[in-house]
């Protein structure tokens, strides 16, 4: 039920935005156009009278209102979407960590002081590893980042 919930979101702004469109043109046109009866010595007449402003007021107020309002919900369903993915690369990230702690501690070259030194440059100047996946290298730095990557990891720098 709670999976994907950002795409869930998104999808919910546009279908929300859709039903405000045909519901405020609906209402656009039902106010916009009034029959108004008008009574005389003589006779009685009805006519159709057009009202810019409540016309225009519902179909631009109306539809521009509901547009900002399901743009805020799409951008809301994007962020947790995007969460969502942060926490799944800090878990790899973290789990990767330790693995590799574990293995330069359990290497019996290398003395107590330079282990603790190597694992914490390790830990500030490496990029999370992720299992599988094709790397780029920065061109400033050298450090290797995901493919998907817009930025490097390191340095900031455009991949």
């Amino acid at each position: 039920m709670f999976e994907e919930s950002g795409k869930k979101l998104q999808s919910i702004a546009i279908i929300v935005f859709i039903v405000n469109v045909i519901a405020f043109i609906i209402l656009a046109i039902t106010f916009g156009w009034t029959k108004e009866t008008y009574s005389g010595w003589y006779s009685t007449h009805t006519e159709t009278v057009f009202h810019a402003g409540a016309f225009f007021g519902f179909l631009l107020g109306g539809i521009g209102g509901s547009y900002v309002e399901c743009l805020a919900l799409y951008a809301f369903g994007e962020l947790v979407e995007n969460s969502s993915k942060t926490e799944w690369h800090i878990r790899e990230y973290v789990e990767l960590s330790k693995k590799r702690d574990k293995q330069l501690d359990n290497s019996s070259d290398n003395s107590n002081a330079s282990r603790n030194v190597t694992i914490s440059q390790t830990r500030a100047t490496s990029a999370p590893v992720y299992p599988q996946k094709k790397f780029k290298t920065c061109p400033k730095c050298g450090e290797e980042n995901p493919s998907g990557r817009a930025f490097c990891y390191n340095c900031g720098e455009s991949i």
